[in-house]
């Protein structure tokens, strides 16, 4: 039901959702509220998550985010449990719809006296909810990282919420750290370091601390059987970070990483070498033609080699008109997000608007969708895709009657939504 209303018209779709809020909100009957707890994902959890993206009614609001927030309040912030309630409450925050409700929300003295008793366990709830939150609760943020910076907090909250205090902490854990002993928990050490350059803050002392102890990873894992996780997860974007430093005109931010450069390069070129004769393209194996795909873009841009890729990105495009309509789909849908999503950067957009094959490409796949989307795809999303190909196709002057098909398509979609 749920999938058919996502499909339907705006007004039979809100009748469908309020049904939904009557029944979840009914206190003498809590069935479906027990199914979001402990249910299947795609028997209720996602549904669930797609209602709470479109609510845009205060009654419903105000229901979901205190039961959203009572029931993270519940539970242990190592309870497993936990994450589905995340979701929940990102759903929540992802609704534009209900901005202003939000805010209201984190301004009252029982949301805040119920965040204050528990930050210590459930500080995401204010840290995820960064934009909403009031002057007071801010500040309570950068007070809690001061003393509580950790490999465990997202390195996006240094940014939000700076003092030299957390800077220091998690330099000292990096500082410190034995890379022998590894948690799932942990975010790696780089993203720290390009969120203190991204907001100015460092400095080439920072990196000379640090980089000896990240260092110690290629020696660590090499020839390990989980090297291929560490490499992706640390050593990969840990060179790509240092790389991109040694190349800047800072001359004591590249000395401070000229070690890191030297130990990591030959197996980063090794590897970038791999993926750039691109013999993945025709590989049957679509988790690894998705996976060397996304890869081919950052090692071309590091290794100064965009223009070696641009020849294939339309060969690879034409996997996804050519190939049968069977199996797991899903990567072809993940290569076409991705090959949207590069568009939007101007750099790659003209170098693509010279290429004749993927121009051609991206003609084709639009025809191919026109016609039908076969029931292995996921249908939204390809309407989605077209929509923003057939834009990106006007722009680098595609000629084809399937660009204006879809700009048609968009056109009703908008006066529908």
């Amino acid at each position: 039901m749920n999938e058919f209303a996502k499909r339907s018209e705006k007004q039979f779709a809100k009748k469908y959702y309020n049904l939904f809020f009557e029944l979840f909100s009914n206190e003498s009957n809590k069935s479906l509220q027990n199914l979001a707890i402990n249910g299947r994902a795609w028997g209720i959890r996602e549904p669930f998550i797609d209602y709470l993206r479109q609510i845009d009614e205060k009654k419903q609001f105000d229901y979901m985010i205190n039961w959203i927030f009572d029931k993270c309040l519940e539970i242990s912030k190592d309870d497993f449990a936990l994450m589905y309630y995340q979701k929940y409450f990102h759903a929540l925050l992802n609704n534009k719809k209900i901005a202003i409700y939000l805010r209201e929300f984190y301004a009252k003295e029982s949301t805040i006296s119920r965040l204050v008793k528990n930050f210590e366990s459930h500080y995401f709830l204010a840290f995820d909810a960064f934009a909403f939150i009031n002057d007071n609760l801010k500040n309570k943020c950068i007070e809690f990282l001061k003393q509580n910076m950790s490999l465990e907090i997202n390195p996006e909250f240094l940014g939000k919420c700076y003092s030299d205090e957390a800077k220091e902490k998690i330099i000292s854990i990096i500082e410190n750290k034995d890379y022998r002993y590894i948690s799932s928990a942990e975010w790696p050490a780089v993203g720290y370091m390009r969120v203190l350059k991204e907001i100015n803050k460092l400095e080439s002392d920072d990196l000379k601390r640090m980089c000896p102890s990240i260092n110690k990873l290629a020696e660590i894992y090499s020839g390990s059987l989980f090297i291929k996780d560490y490499y992706n997860s640390m050593m990969k974007p840990y060179y790509e970070f240092v790389s991109e430093i040694f190349e800047s005109d800072n001359p004591e931010l590249k000395s401070a990483v000229e070690e890191s450069v030297k130990i990591f390069k030959p197996v980063y070129e090794k590897k970038a070498n791999e993926i750039l004769l691109f013999d993945w393209i025709s590989t049957q194996d679509k988790q690894a033609f998705r996976d060397s795909f996304a890869e081919s873009f950052s090692y071309s841009v590091t290794m100064n080699r965009q223009n070696e890729l641009i020849p294939y990105i339309g060969l690879v495009l034409s996997r996804i008109f050519l190939d049968e309509d069977e199996g797991d789909v899903s990567k072809y849908e993940a290569v076409l997000e991705l090959f949207v999503t590069y568009c939007g950067y101007e750099e790659w957009f003209n170098l693509f608007k010279k290429d004749s094959t993927i121009k051609f490409s991206i003609a084709r796949i639009m025809r191919k969708f026109k016609r039908n989307i076969p029931l292995c795809y996921d249908d939204l999303f390809i309407r989605g895709q077209m929509f923003k190909l057939a834009d990106i196709a006007e722009k680098m002057g595609v000629e084809d009657e399937s660009v204006m098909y879809w700009k048609n398509e968009s056109n009703v979609d908008a006066r529908c939504n």
